[in-house]
């Protein structure tokens, strides 16, 4: 999930046309900010460097913007369930 991301695991991944959904799993100091953005700036690499052609075309892969958030109490299975109940058709 690339350096900033280390000591983070994603548990669980919701991959839809448009979006991604994680839910991460990392120690409450852990900036989720930086998680975030490790994500994105390591996914982003590894998809530009298989599609090489779209380089020229897409300056810039996905959007700046995400939602992280701590779960708190809820567990992993009431995540889940909410990711799954938010699916776009």
């Amino acid at each position: 999930m690339g350096q900033y991301a280390q000591n983070a695991r994603a548990v669980y991944r919701c991959i839809m046309p448009d979006r991604v959904r994680l839910l991460v799993e990392a120690e409450p100091t852990r900036c989720r900010a930086e998680i975030a953005n490790g994500v994105k700036g390591s996914t982003s690499s590894v998809l530009r460097a298989e599609f090489v052609s779209s380089r020229s075309r897409l300056p810039a892969l996905g959007s700046h913007g995400y939602y992280a958030g701590r779960v708190g109490a809820a567990s992993a299975a009431v995540v889940r369930k909410y990711i799954e109940g938010h699916k776009r058709k």
